[in-house]
């Protein structure tokens, strides 16, 4: 709750400090009761409600089994899984989202219709990031029970049972990631 207190305080922030000074943030936009028009305001609100419940439902759909192993097996077990996830979620961090930064460059090699351009960096980059991160989640499948001994202690050793599940995804998707 405190996190969440000081997040929605954090973005408040924010979104006042844009508001404030959105002359110096964003020069030609006006703000103003007599811009805002029936449609527009609708539409505001029909995104506001899409982005709400598009992260709801986000945030159900990756608590879920938090919420069910909490109910059926206990906190002690909840924390078991929690710590299997961390490793292959930092991995999906990495090297996943990273990736979402050449959604630009391949809209614009795309509309520009430069297919083999777009096909060279595909391929370059998917072989790249293959090679450069394919060791990782194999040391983490088949070196579960050192690095979870090593990192939180003996007391969570199922959870390097659980980890080459969360880890064998990624063998998959961080490849590909750029598709």
């Amino acid at each position: 709750a405190t996190y969440g207190a000081i997040y929605l305080a954090m973005v408040c922030m924010q979104n006042f400090m844009v508001f404030c000074w959105y002359k110096k943030v964003i020069p030609g936009l006006r703000i103003g009761l007599r811009h805002f028009k029936r449609d527009k305001v609708g539409e505001i609100l029909a995104f506001t409600a899409h982005s709400s419940l598009s992260r709801v439902s986000a945030l159900l759909f990756n608590n879920t089994a938090h919420i069910l192993i909490n109910i059926f097996w206990g906190p002690s077990f909840n924390a078991i899984y929690a710590v299997s996830q961390k490793l292959p979620i930092l991995l999906r961090r990495l090297f996943i989202e990273p990736t979402w930064v050449l959604t630009p460059t391949f809209t614009s090699l795309a509309a520009k219709n430069d297919k083999k351009r777009f096909k060279t960096l595909f391929f370059m980059y998917s072989k790249l990031i293959s090679v450069g991160t394919l060791p990782l989640p194999l040391i983490l499948m088949f070196l579960a029970r050192p690095i979870i001994r090593l990192w939180v202690g003996d007391e969570f050793a199922l959870a390097a049972k659980i980890l080459p599940i969360h880890t064998l995804p990624l063998l998959m998707t961080i490849p590909l990631a750029v598709t």
